[in-house]
C-alpha cells in the first residue's frame, strides 16, 4: 500500500485506446501496480527500511530501566556451650539501574536479610537491610546526547536514509515501467504508420502501372515505385521486430515468473504544453531529490560520530550524589 501511495502521484493520466484483439489490455496504471507488486528490488528496499526501524528500538534499549533481583536461603548450625543453635537466614537483593541520554546514571539497591534462630537454650529473630541510591553525572567525557547516544542518533538517520532509498526504488521503478510502456506504445504506433506507408506505396505503384499502360508515364517510374514498396515492406519487418521486442521487454519487467501470452497497451500519451520556470524548478529539485536528502543525513551521521570521538578524548570528570540507609534489629534472647 505504501508503494502504491508513493507511485500514484508520479503517473500521468492518459486517454484510453482500444486494445488489440486476443491480447491482455494493460493500462499504464495497471502496469505500475503489477511492477510494484512483483519487483524484487522494491521488496528488498522495504525489508531494509523495516530492519533499520527495528535497529532504532535496539539502540533505544540501551537507555531502558534495568531491574535485577536475587534471593538466597541458608541454614547454619553452631555448637556452643549452651547447646546447638540453628540459624535460618533469608536474604534478597533488588537493584534498579537507569542510564540517561545526557550522560547521567541512576542506580538503587535494596538488600534485606531476615534471621530466625532456633535455640538449644537461646533463640530469636533479627532483621537487617540496606537501601542505597545514587546518581552520577558525567561533566566532560560522556556528557551530552551525542556522546552517549551516538549509535541511537546514527540509527535514526540510517532509518531515514533507508526510507529515502525505498522511495527512490519506487521512483526508479515507476520511471522504468513508464519508459518500457511508452516504448511499446511508440513501437505500436510506428508499426501502424509503416503499414499505412506501405498501403500508400502500393497505391502509388498501381497508379504508376496504369499511367505507364496509357502512355502518360515513363516505365522507370514503375520500377521506382516497386523499390519504394519493397523498402516499405522492409520497414514493416523492422517495425514488427521493434514492437515485439518492446512488448517482450515490458512483459519480462512486469512478470518475472508467470507471464501472459500477450499484452496490448490501452493508453495513449497525452500531449499538452508545460510551463516551466527554471528557478522554481531548481528549488523543487533541490528540495525533493532523495539522493540529496540521503547525502545530507549521511553527512550528519559522520559529524555526530566525529563529535563523539572528540568527546572521548576529554578527561573523566563526574559529579555524584547518593544516599545509603541501614536498618537492623537485635535478636530477642530467652533463657
Amino acid at each position: 500500500l505504501s508503494a502504491l501511495l508513493v507511485a500514484f502521484p508520479l503517473v500521468a493520466q492518459a486517454p484510453q485506446g482500444a486494445p488489440a484483439q486476443g491480447a491482455k489490455a494493460l493500462s499504464l496504471q495497471e502496469a505500475i501496480e503489477i511492477s510494484l507488486k512483483n519487483n524484487l528490488q522494491v521488496g528488498i528496499a522495504e525489508s531494509t527500511r523495516e530492519f533499520n526501524k527495528a535497529n532504532i528500538l535496539v539502540e533505544e534499549g540501551a537507555f531502558d530501566w534495568n531491574l535485577g533481583a536475587s534471593a538466597k536461603l541458608s541454614k547454619t548450625k553452631d555448637m556452643t556451650t549452651l547447646g546447638e543453635t540453628t540459624t535460618f537466614s533469608r536474604s534478597a537483593t533488588a537493584s534498579l539501574l537507569k542510564p540517561f541520554e545526557w550522560g547521567g546514571t541512576f542506580s538503587a539497591t535494596y538488600a534485606p536479610t531476615y534471621y530466625v534462630q532456633e535455640p538449644g537454650l537461646a533463640g530469636g529473630k533479627a532483621y537487617d537491610g540496606t537501601l542505597s541510591a545514587s546518581y552520577t553525572q558525567s561533566l566532560l567525557r560522556g556528557f551530552g546526547r551525542e556522546a552517549t547516544a551516538t549509535r541511537l542518533l546514527v540509527a535514526k538517520n540510517g532509518a531515514k536514509v533507508a526510507d529515502l532509498s525505498y522511495q527512490k526504488a519506487i521512483i526508479d521503478l515507476v520511471a522504468a515501467t513508464e519508459s518500457a510502456y511508452w516504448d511499446v506504445v511508440f513501437a505500436k504506433v510506428n508499426l501502424e504508420n509503416k503499414q499505412q506507408s506501405l498501403s500508400l506505396a502500393q497505391k502509388q505503384l498501381k497508379e504508376n502501372e496504369i499511367r505507364v499502360q496509357v502512355g502518360t508515364l515513363a516505365p522507370i517510374e514503375v520500377t521506382s515505385a516497386q523499390a519504394t514498396v519493397a523498402q516499405r515492406e522492409q520497414d514493416i519487418i523492422s517495425a514488427e521486430a521493434q514492437y515485439l521486442n518492446a512488448k517482450d521487454a515490458l512483459i519480462r519487467a512486469l512478470y518475472p515468473n508467470e507471464r501472459p501470452a500477450g499484452i496490448d497497451t490501452s493508453d495513449l500519451p497525452a500531449v499538452a504544453p508545460i510551463a516551466v520556470e527554471e528557478p522554481a524548478s531548481e528549488r523543487m529539485a533541490l528540495e525533493r531529490r532523495v539522493e540529496l536528502k540521503s547525502a545530507k543525513l549521511s553527512l550528519e551521521s559522520s559529524f555526530i560520530q566525529e563529535r563523539a570521538a572528540n568527546n572521548r578524548l576529554l578527561p573523566q570528570l563526574d559529579a555524584s550524589v547518593g544516599y545509603t540507609g541501614n536498618a537492623a534489629t537485635s535478636r530477642n534472647t530467652r533463657i
